[in-house]
């Protein structure tokens, strides 16, 4: 029975998300923090916050403890603070002794500690939501986008881990992964979309929400220009910073439709796409390679009473296809597309949302299957 469980993982306190770190990307770990308690009782866990670093933010930031979620002192140094990080890891793991060692995305240094309990007999697992670089060494050499330390943490995660969970088949073939010991997961329900599930009636507000990254691969800059081009009369509500942010905000200024918000908590969002009649999720091979990085935000919209509006991005879930409203990747037809989704954003596709996410889309079914799996091979 696996009943010492350790969770290592990189995110912000929720009341620390309006000015930095990824939103869906907390909510997806605390998510899988909650299911791991399910599963298997109990789970300690360290974690580092996501700040940029000195000297755009403070140098040292003090440990602060949210239930059993620690995080730790560190000193917001480039390079250095993974390192520290490392090595409290390492203290901590060596004090709990757990039997099984989870840990979000990959980091080179954190490779390393993890591949030393795991030549010490425990079972390590790596969920692998996210990658930035290529499988290629030269490229991730190149000057202009230099990855070399993700590229080698990806090298060592193949020695490094008893389970790796990646998001796709792609992973596994690009990073030559052994095939024997992942398991393909793209990922499940996350945040507080529970909560639709006693909605019995349509919505009746006309407007729709776009909220994550605004960088180009998200493709929220497009979909304004698009909003604005196609001339569709409802409002569109942004939320969100990042490279984008400053011509969408110039947009809004004019367009008596484009209503941008800015960086604001998950519960201002929350509140927005608990009314929206629909929500965006689209993702685009710009920058990052789609194959490598699957789009959280889908799952944090998917229980939202609201249609779900998205492009054909890879890795789309075929369980979930006949439930969503899928627009073209150049959003030609996106006028036609919102004018069906804004008629039938309740009926049957939310309630067969909701019956496909318990079948599919829970994270503690992953979780389990990785139980089961290690229990398995330990026999």
């Amino acid at each position: 029975m696996l009943s010492k469980v350790f969770f290592i993982g990189f995110f912000n306190p929720p009341d620390d998300l309006s000015k930095y770190g990824s939103a869906a990307g907390t909510k997806v770990q605390l998510e899988i923090i909650r299911c791991l308690e399910e599963v298997h009782g109990s789970v300690k866990c360290i974690v580092m916050r996501e700040v940029s670093t000195w000297p755009r933010n403070k140098v040292f930031y003090k440990s602060i403890k949210m239930e059993h979620v620690y995080f730790p002192f560190f000193i917001n140094i480039k390079f250095f603070k993974i390192l520290y990080f490392s090595m409290q890891i390492l203290i901590k793991i060596f004090k709990s002794s757990p039997q099984v060692v989870y840990q979000y995305n990959s980091y080179l240094s954190v490779n390393l500690v993890s591949f030393l309990f795991k030549i010490c007999g425990v079972k390590t697992v790596l969920v692998l939501q996210d990658i930035n670089c290529t499988p290629s060494f030269i490229q991730s050499i190149n000057p202009l986008k230099f990855r070399l330390g993700e590229y080698l943490g990806l090298i060592l995660a193949r020695y490094a881990y008893s389970v790796i969970v990646p998001i796709s088949d792609a992973i596994i073939t690009d990073f030559k992964l052994n095939p024997n010991k992942c398991i393909v997961w793209r990922g499940g329900i996350i945040g507080d979309a529970y909560i639709c599930k006693t909605i019995t009636h349509k919505c009746e507000n006309k407007f729709a929400v776009a909220a994550g990254t605004l960088n180009a691969y998200n493709g929220i800059f497009k979909l304004v220009e698009e909003w604005i081009s196609q001339e569709i009369p409802y409002d569109l509500h942004i939320f969100g910073d990042g490279e984008e942010s400053a011509e969408i905000k110039r947009i809004a200024t004019y367009s008596n439709h484009i209503k941008y918000h800015g960086r604001v908590t998950p519960n201002i969002v929350s509140d927005y796409l608990k009314k929206s009649s629909v929500n965006f999720c689209l993702r685009y091979s710009i920058v990052i390679d789609e194959r490598y990085f699957f789009p959280s935000k889908f799952f944090d919209i998917f229980l939202y009473s609201g249609s779900v509006v998205v492009n054909s991005f890879y890795g789309l879930p075929d369980e979930a296809k006949d439930t969503v409203f899928i627009v073209s990747d150049d959003l030609s037809n996106l006028n036609t597309v919102i004018n069906f989704a804004v008629e039938d954003n309740f009926c049957n596709n939310y309630t067969r949302r909701k019956k496909i996410a318990k079948s599919f889309f829970l994270w503690n079914k992953i979780i389990l299957s990785v139980r089961d799996f290690i229990e398995k091979k330990s026999k």
